[in-house]
């Protein structure tokens, strides 16, 4: 049997949309982002420095 390019591209859309609407998998909505302040106190630092101090 010889693989065309139409067969071959009909096979990859069949299978991309079998795996892109199984079920559990499709229908889960994305969690929102959550902020951690305690990870990162500083938020955006420059690494500006004082005269005895530098953030990296």
């Amino acid at each position: 049997m010889r693989l065309t390019r139409r067969k071959f591209l009909h096979n990859s859309i069949l299978i991309g949309f079998a795996i892109t609407t199984k079920k559990g998998w499709a229908n889960k909505l994305p969690t929102p982002a959550t902020e951690r302040r305690d990870l990162f106190p500083q938020g955006v630092a420059s690494g500006d420095p004082t005269a005895n101090s530098v953030i990296l």
